[in-house]
């Protein structure tokens, strides 16, 4: 079964081990995201965490 990933999926896959390895792993075996969504996810890594844009190209590339 695909389902369409949503931009907190993608944070949590960010985050802590725990939280992180099973958004990870739903997100890269049956997931499909949209552009939306990576936008989205960009700008909370920004404005939220305050990442650099390098960082934030290599999480939409790990993607």
């Amino acid at each position: 079964m695909t389902f369409v990933i949503d931009t907190n999926l993608l944070i949590y896959a960010q985050g802590p081990v725990s939280k992180g390895d099973i958004a990870k792993e739903s997100t890269f075996t049956r997931g499909v995201v949209s552009v939306q969504v990576l936008n989205e996810f960009a700008a909370v890594l920004r404005r939220k965490f305050e990442l650099e844009w390098n960082v934030i190209a290599g999480a939409i590339a790990e993607v």
